[in-house]
């Protein structure tokens, strides 16, 4: 069972576009300076209130549909304020598993010797004469 605080606390979430913060203060755990804060990071680090953000996001009925189009309108029709609804539809498909990590892409290392890069560029010739 969820206390009413932290309940609050998470309706509050949802509602700043994930603004832990804010959130805690809304909640009633300070008045927005540290103590916020420091209870804002314990809340959404705990795994219960982490199910229970889920469960809210999805009961509000954020669809995937929902998400793409109201990320359309505000790249088509920007207009003040959309930087935090930005932030939301952003925070909403972290939740729903859209932030795949991403691949590192390496530089292989150069040729060391002048033999190197001259079977190099033999095999580039055989290449392109082949086709």
């Amino acid at each position: 069972m969820v206390k009413p605080r932290v309940r609050r606390f998470i309706k509050e979430y949802v509602k700043n576009g994930g603004n832990a913060t804010r959130a805690a203060c809304a909640a009633g755990y300070g008045d927005g300076g540290e103590y916020s804060r420091l209870a804002g990071h314990r809340l959404i680090t705990n795994d219960n209130v982490i199910r229970e953000i889920e469960a809210a996001i999805n009961q509000a009925g954020l669809s995937d549909q929902l998400l793409a189009r109201r990320l359309k309108q505000i790249i088509t029709r920007p207009k003040e304020g959309d930087g935090i609804s930005l932030g939301g539809v952003n925070l909403v498909g972290k939740w729903k598993g859209y932030d795949a990590p991403k691949e590192k892409f390496e530089i292989p290392p150069m040729p060391r010797s002048p033999e190197e890069i001259d079977d190099i560029l033999r095999r580039m010739r055989a290449i392109t004469r082949g086709s």
